[in-house]
């Protein structure tokens, strides 16, 4: 058994092996578009493995569309514009690591479940020309939360007009389905209200890649105004991190301080610390909601947060992809989608 495992970890290596020298020599040029590649046999002899391996290499590109294989002629490098379209959807997850994409993709690909193919690809695989190549030849290509360094991709679909789906984003030409951040701002203030509070503070990190803090300020703003609350430029500030406790403490000790506080993109952590500090009691002295999705009994305090909507996310993307293609023309997809705001109960002790 112990042979039979390296033999097959040794294989596995053979093939990335094989498929890295290829899609390098695409990226170079050496290999042309219309031009024969090396044979099975060729490929045996190069890297010194069985026929098998080199067989599975050549089938995997050739699905991808990346090869045409001629039977009794040879094997093709295919130009990028003579791609057919591949009857699969590609889903590219640009942040796999992250708890929130995670659950979107797990989410999408229990909806979509063995109804319509999905073909994944890492954010590393598509800067590889011919990777990229190879996902855009899918019939629709979904992005789980890009980032910045991902733009040149959403560009590149926009500029090809290749069928696209942006999730937990909403950026400007692309179809999406994201949160409604200002809508959340105004349901926290909405929230707090009802509980009584009328002197409402924000404060929020300054650092953020996105426009995140700023559509949930806007939208806090607004809340306040629809509810009939003050507004203080004092209890609304932006602040660099590690300087949370050193505001909330000014703030608390001032003579008229808030009665509540809503936390966005700011440490839990230090925010209950300041408060400890202050010698107020969450819940009756103060009350403190947050913007952030927080996990269920993980602070000592009942805290008011917005409704993680993660897996709603994935399961409307995986419904979208369901009825893909029998849905009339129309303007694209652009869902925003409204979190319900939620109380985290006490950690039991």
């Amino acid at each position: 058994m112990v042979h039979f495992i390296e033999k097959e970890e040794e294989g596995l290596g053979k093939r990335l092996q094989i498929r890295g020298w290829f899609l390098e020599k695409i990226r170079s040029g050496a290999f042309k578009p219309g031009e024969a590649v090396p044979t099975r046999h060729d490929l045996s002899n190069i890297f010194s493995c069985s026929r098998a391996t080199a067989d599975f290499v050549i089938n995997g590109l050739v699905r991808e569309k990346v090869l045409s294989a001629c039977r009794g002629k040879g094997t093709f490098l295919l130009p990028p514009g003579g791609r057919t379209v591949v009857d699969a959807f590609a889903l590219v997850n640009c942040n796999p690591l992250f708890l929130w994409s995670m659950e979107i993709e797990e989410e999408l690909t229990k909806t979509v479940g063995r109804k319509a193919r999905l073909v994944r690809f890492t954010p590393e695989q598509i800067r590889f020309p011919a990777e990229w190549e190879a996902c855009k030849s899918h019939k629709l290509v979904a992005f789980i939360m890009p980032e910045a360094e991902h733009a040149s991709f959403l560009r590149d679909v926009l500029k090809n007009e290749i069928p696209h789906l942006v999730l937990y984003r909403d950026p400007p030409e692309s179809p999406f389905i994201n949160i409604d951040h200002r809508a959340a701002g105004r349901a926290i203030v909405a929230a707090l209200k009802e509980k009584g509070c009328r002197r409402l503070a924000w404060v929020s990190r300054t650092e953020s890649r996105f426009k995140t803090p700023e559509e949930r300020y806007a939208g806090f703003l607004e809340g306040l105004l629809e509810q009939g609350l003050p507004f203080k430029r004092e209890w609304g500030e932006f602040v660099l991190p590690g300087m949370e406790v050193s505001y909330l403490l000014s703030l608390f000790s001032a003579s008229e301080r808030p009665d509540a506080l809503v936390v966005a993109q700011a440490p839990m952590g230090q925010v209950l610390h300041a408060v400890q500090e202050a010698a107020l009691t969450p819940g009756k002295d103060i009350i403190i909601a947050s913007l952030d999705e927080l996990e269920p009994a993980q602070y000592p305090y009942p805290i008011l947060c917005a409704q993680r909507l993660t897996r709603q996310i994935g399961r409307k993307a995986g419904r979208f992809l369901l009825h893909y293609g029998t849905m009339t023309e129309g303007a694209p997809l652009r869902c925003f989608l409204a979190p319900k705001i939620v109380t985290v109960r006490n950690r039991r002790v």
